[in-house]
């Protein structure tokens, strides 16, 4: 009998020290997904200000244009819409 209560001793110390091997790993894990999340976030949100900045740029340059010239005007008007249109697929939710 001596020698089966150690045997389950040990498995029972086995477990505990796995269980906890587990829930710790499951800690670190979330941690490091919330690290990464973080920051992927900043680039993300980043990317989208330079998005939005970009759009606006284009439409300054098709406001400049626009009374110059009737060609001009329209070609910056479609190129305008064309990469306003390209940028908002791209950085859409």
């Amino acid at each position: 009998m001596g020698d089966s209560t150690l045997v389950e001793f040990l498995r029972d110390i086995f477990i505990i020290i796995a269980g906890a091997a587990v829930v710790l790993w499951s800690l670190v894990m979330v941690i490091i997904a919330i690290l990464i999340y973080k920051k992927l976030n900043l680039a993300l949100t980043a990317a989208r200000n330079a998005a939005h900045n970009l759009s606006e740029s284009g439409q300054a340059v098709r406001d400049s244009f626009a009374g110059k010239n009737p060609f001009f005007g329209i070609a910056a008007a479609g190129l305008g819409k064309a990469i306003s249109s390209m940028v908002r697929s791209a950085f859409r939710r």
